[in-house]
C-alpha cells in the first residue's frame, strides 16, 4: 500500500513537473546569442572609427558628481532603449541596416565590459526592434525599491524614433501606416505608436520612482534632438545626450559612463525648456510653410530675444575643467586672428572646444545678437597641460544680406569678437571697427521675397522682428568687458569684393562635329575629341539617356559611347546598401552626433573612411551629406542633418566631402537643396522664406560646402521654394549655385521628385532620378515621357537644345573624374583626375600641447 502511495505521489510530481516546464515561459534572454560577425578589414577600420566618433559626440548636459561611475558599481538599467530599440540610426534612406550582432546596444556593451548589471531589471524591458506601444515602467514601486537595495546606480534610457516621411509629434500617439509607410507595414500591422517631444506619463513615473529610491541616477537620452526633459532634469544626478551613436555606440557610451573617456561633445542645437520656446512652433508643419521666425533660428533667436534655454547652443560639460585665455587679437586685411591658450585645470585628460562669435553693429538691417564665425577643438590635454590655438576668420563671415539691393554688406560700426565654449559663455575679446559700409559681394535679388511677405499677410502669420524694444541676452560685467577690450580697425579698401557671374538662361547649342566617327569618352580622355564634340554629336534620346538615372552606357542608346554608370549609395550616416547594389558599409553615428564632436579633423577622417568603403563597394556617388537646418526639434530627419547653425553645418559638410573625395575618383552629393526642413507634406510643401533668411540660414551651409569642398553633385529637394519646385527653379540651380558660388558638378533630383520633368533642364537640374529597369509604368515615366516632353518643348521653343546639352555636359564632366571610368578604360586614376580641395572656410592652427 505504501509503495503504491509513493508511486502515486511520484507520478503526480512527474506530471506536475512536466506541466510546469511545458507551460512555463522561457526565461527572456537580455542579449542576443549572435556574436559580432567577421568583417572585411575596411569595415573593421570603420567600426573602430565609429566608436571614436561616438565617444567625442556624447554630450554631458548635467553632472552632480555622479559621473564617471566606479567600475565596481552595480548597475540597474531601466528603459526599453537599452535593448534593440537603442536606435543607432533613424529610419528611412539614412538607415544603414546591420545584423544584430554588429550593433552594440548599451546593455550588450555593459555586459561585454564586465559591468555588474541587474539582469532582473533589464529582462523586464526586452522589446521589439521597431516602435510599438511599450511600457517604460513595467516594474512596481516595490520592485524599484528592491532594485535600489541591490544596486549602486540607476541608468534610465529614454529613446525617440524618427525617420524620413514623418516628423516627430509634439505628443505621442498612434499613427496609421499610410501608403508612405508601406516599407514597415508587414512588421507594424498597419499602425504604430510614436513618442513625441514631451515625456509621457510612464516615462515621468519611471524617472520619479527611480529617483525616490536611488541616490545616483543617470538619464541617457537616445534621441535625435532635444526633447522635453525640463520636468525631470532637476531630479536626476546626471544627463547624457548620446543621439543616434552608430553601430559601436554602446561601447562608446559605456566608455564615457565609466570615465575611460572624458566627454567633449557640445550641443549643435539649442535645447529649450518648452517646445513653444522655439519661434518656428508658431508656423510649423503645414503644407504652406511660412518661415515666420525669419533669420532668428536656434541660438540666434534665444540670445537675441533673451529667452532662457534649458541648455544653450555649443554647451557640453567634461570630467575635467578648462581655462580659456585670449592672448591676442589681430587684424590683417579682412582677416581677424584670435590666439587663445587653453589649459586643462582639472584632474583627468580631456578636450575643449573654443568657439568664436561676432556681434554685429546695429544699423539699417536688423541683426541677430551674435553669430558663430569659427571654432577649434583642442587635442587631448593632460591635467595641467596647455595648448595655444590661433583661429583666423574673415570678417565677411559677419556680413548680412540686403534683399533690396541684392548684396551682402558689412555695415559700419563696431563688431564685438566674443570667445567662449558655448553661446552663453562667451566673453568680449576685442572690438573691431569698420569705418564705413562695405559691399562684400554683389549678388542679385533672385529668390522672391515679395512672395514671402504677401503669403504671410494672406495667411495672417506675423513675421518675427527685432524691434528697438528687444533687449538681447547679457551678463554681469559685459559692459566693463566691452569698455576694456582692445580696439582694432579694418581698412575697408582691403576687403575684397566678390561678384558672381550671371549664368545664361539659354546657352548656345553645341555644334555637331564634322566626323563620321562615333565619339566616346575614351576619345575625350585621349584627346581625339573634346567633351563639347561628344555632347554636340548626341541625339535628343542620347542626351536624355545621359541625364536619367546616371546609367551611362547601360542605357541602350548610349551603348556605343563608353560612358560609365555612376552608382550611388545613400547616406548620410554611412554607406547604405542602395539605391545601387552594393554591400553597404560602416554605420557611423548620425550626422547630428558627428556635429556634436565639433571636430573637423575627425569628420574629415569619417569622409576618408567612407571614400575607402565606396571604392571597396564599387560606388561612385555618396548621396550625402545632408545640409538642411534644424529649424525645429520635431524635424523628422534632424538626426541626419548637422545643426541649427549654418556655419557649423557647412564646415562639417565640407570636411566630410573633402575626406570622401580625397579617395580620388568618388564624389559626394550635398542634399536636400533647399529648405527641406520638415517631413510633413515634403513632396508638395511650399517653403515660404524671405530671401535674406534663405541666404543667411538655409543656403549658407550649402554655400560654405560648395565653395570650400567642390562636391561632385547637389540633390534638389522635393519641396517648392517660394512657389517653385526647387529642381525647376533656375534662380536656385543656376543663379545662386552656379552663377554666384561657382559650382562645377551636376544637380540631380531627389527620387521621383515633382521636378522630374523637362523643366529641370531649363532650371539647370541636370539629372533626373531614378531610372527603373523593370518593365513598369515607372520606366515609361522615367524615359519615354520625358523624351516626349523634351521633344515637344524643343519644338515649341520652351526648351532649347543648349539647355538640354548643358545638363548632359555637366553629368559627363563628372563622369570624366570617376574611378568607374578609370577602371573601364584600364588607366590609373591620376590620368583622369586628382581631387584638389579648396582652402577651409576658416583656419585653426594648433601648437603642440
Amino acid at each position: 500500500m505504501r509503495r503504491k502511495f509513493l508511486a502515486g505521489v511520484l507520478l503526480l510530481v512527474l506530471i506536475a513537473t512536466s506541466l510546469y516546464f511545458a507551460t512555463r515561459k522561457p526565461k527572456k534572454r537580455i542579449v542576443p546569442e549572435e556574436g559580432p560577425p567577421k568583417l572585411p578589414s575596411v569595415l573593421e577600420e570603420g567600426r573602430e572609427l565609429a566608436r571614436l566618433v561616438a565617444e567625442e559626440g556624447v554630450v554631458l548636459l548635467k553632472n552632480d558628481g555622479v559621473l564617471p561611475l566606479d567600475p565596481r558599481s552595480r548597475v540597474a538599467v531601466f528603459g526599453t532603449g537599452q535593448h534593440t530599440t537603442w536606435w543607432y540610426h533613424e529610419g528611412g534612406s539614412a538607415f544603414v541596416p546591420l545584423s544584430p550582432g554588429r550593433v552594440a546596444t548599451l546593455l550588450e556593451a555593459l555586459l561585454a565590459y564586465g559591468v555588474k548589471v541587474d539582469e532582473e531589471v533589464s529582462a523586464a524591458y526586452v522589446s521589439e526592434s521597431l516602435p510599438k506601444r511599450t511600457n517604460e515602467f513595467p516594474l512596481t514601486e516595490e520592485e524599484v525599491r528592491r532594485a535600489a537595495e541591490r544596486n549602486d546606480v540607476a541608468l534610465v534610457v529614454i529613446s525617440r524614433y524618427t525617420s524620413e516621411d514623418f516628423d516627430l509629434p509634439r505628443r505621442g500617439g498612434w499613427f496609421d501606416a499610410g501608403w508612405w509607410f508601406v516599407h514597415y507595414q508587414t512588421q507594424l500591422q498597419g499602425s504604430y505608436y510614436f513618442r513625441g517631444w514631451e515625456l509621457e506619463e510612464d516615462e515621468i513615473n519611471l524617472i520619479d520612482a527611480v529617483c525616490r529610491y536611488f541616490d545616483k541616477v543617470v538619464l541617457i537620452l537616445n534621441t535625435p534632438h532635444a526633447i522635453g526633459i525640463a520636468p525631470v532634469v532637476d531630479k536626476v544626478g546626471a544627463v547624457l545626450w548620446v543621439g543616434y551613436p552608430g553601430e559601436a555606440g554602446g561601447y562608446a557610451v559605456v566608455n564615457v559612463l565609466f570615465g575611460k573617456v572624458s566627454p567633449s561633445g557640445k550641443l549643435p542645437f539649442t535645447w529649450a525648456r518648452r517646445w513653444e520656446d522655439y519661434p518656428s512652433s508658431r508656423c510649423w508643419g503645414s503644407r504652406d510653410v511660412v518661415y515666420c521666425e525669419n533669420i532668428y533660428v536656434g541660438y540666434k533667436y534665444f540670445d537675441t530675444f533673451n529667452v532662457e534655454p534649458l541648455f544653450p547652443f555649443g554647451f557640453g560639460l567634461s570630467y575635467t575643467s578648462f581655462e580659456i585665455q585670449v592672448e591676442r587679437v589681430a587684424v590683417d586685411g579682412s582677416t581677424v586672428a584670435v590666439t587663445v591658450k587653453v589649459t586643462n585645470a582639472g584632474r583627468v585628460p580631456g578636450k575643449e572646444v573654443v568657439q568664436v562669435y561676432v556681434t554685429p553693429p546695429a544699423g539699417r538691417l536688423e541683426k541677430e545678437h551674435q553669430r558663430l564665425v569659427a571654432f577649434a577643438k583642442t587635442d587631448l590635454l593632460k591635467p595641467g597641460e596647455s595648448q595655444s590655438i590661433e583661429i583666423a576668420f574673415d570678417i565677411t563671415s559677419a556680413a548680412s544680406y540686403d534683399e533690396v539691393e541684392g548684396s551682402w554688406i558689412l555695415e559700419k560700426g563696431v563688431y564685438l569678437v566674443r570667445v567662449g565654449n558655448s553661446s552663453r559663455s562667451t566673453h568680449v575679446a576685442a572690438k573691431v571697427v569698420l569705418p564705413r559700409d562695405v559691399v562684400v559681394e554683389k549678388a542679385a535679388v533672385r529668390l522672391n521675397s515679395e512672395y514671402y511677405y504677401r503669403k504671410a499677410k494672406e495667411l495672417g502669420i506675423e513675421i518675427l522682428r527685432r524691434t528697438p524694444e528687444v533687449k538681447p541676452w547679457s551678463y554681469q560685467g559685459e559692459g566693463e568687458e566691452v569698455a576694456k577690450a582692445p580696439t582694432l580697425t579694418i581698412d575697408p579698401e582691403r576687403i575684397a569684393v566678390r561678384e558672381g557671374a550671371v549664368p545664361p538662361y539659354s546657352p548656345p547649342a553645341l555644334e555637331k562635329p564634322d566626323t563620321e566617327a562615333v565619339i566616346t569618352l575614351r576619345d575625350v580622355v585621349e584627346g581625339r575629341f573634346t567633351l563639347e564634340d561628344l555632347v554636340g554629336q548626341m541625339s535628343v534620346e542620347e542626351l536624355v539617356d545621359v541625364t536619367i538615372g546616371l546609367r551611362g552606357s547601360n542605357a541602350p542608346s548610349l551603348a556605343r559611347r563608353g560612358i560609365p554608370e555612376l552608382k550611388q549609395a545613400d547616406g548620410p550616416n554611412g554607406l547604405r546598401p542602395g539605391p545601387s547594389p552594393n554591400p553597404g558599409g560602416t554605420a557611423f553615428p548620425a550626422a547630428v552626433v558627428r556635429a556634436a564632436t565639433w571636430n573637423l579633423e575627425l569628420e574629415r577622417e569619417v569622409g576618408r573612411q567612407i571614400g575607402r568603403e565606396m571604392l571597396w563597394a564599387g560606388v561612385s556617388l555618396w548621396l550625402a551629406p545632408g545640409l538642411n537646418i534644424h529649424r525645429n526639434p520635431l524635424g523628422g530627419r534632424n538626426a541626419e542633418y548637422y545643426s541649427e547653425d549654418p556655419l557649423l553645418a557647412g564646415v562639417m559638410a565640407a570636411a566630410v566631402v573633402k575626406g570622401v573625395q580625397s579617395s580620388s575618383g568618388v564624389g559626394a552629393t550635398l542634399k536636400h537643396f533647399v529648405a527641406n526642413d520638415q517631413e510633413a507634406y515634403r513632396w508638395i510643401s511650399d517653403s515660404i522664406v524671405s530671401e535674406r533668411a534663405l541666404r543667411e540660414v538655409y543656403l549658407r551651409a550649402f554655400e560654405i560646402a560648395v565653395r570650400t569642398a567642390r562636391p561632385w553633385a547637389v540633390m534638389s529637394s522635393y519641396n517648392k521654394v517660394n512657389g517653385v519646385y526647387s529642381g525647376n527653379y533656375f534662380n536656385l540651380c543656376m543663379g545662386v549655385l552656379r552663377g554666384e558660388w561657382g559650382f562645377d558638378g551636376f544637380v540631380m533630383t531627389d527620387w521621383w521628385s515633382n521636378s522630374y520633368n523637362f523643366r529641370a533642364y531649363i532650371a539647370g537640374n541636370d539629372a533626373l532620378m531614378p531610372y527603373t529597369e523593370d518593365s513598369t509604368w515607372a520606366t515609361w515615366a522615367a524615359y519615354s515621357f520625358v523624351v516626349k516632353q523634351a521633344k515637344e518643348a524643343l519644338a515649341n521653343g520652351t526648351l532649347t537644345l543648349g539647355q538640354l546639352q548643358r545638363s548632359a555636359y555637366n553629368v559627363l564632366r563628372v563622369a570624366l573624374r570617376s574611378r568607374a571610368l578609370a577602371n573601364m578604360l584600364g588607366v590609373n586614376q591620376s590620368v583622369l583626375y586628382t581631387y584638389e580641395p579648396p582652402p577651409d572656410y576658416f583656419e585653426a592652427k594648433k601648437a603642440p600641447p
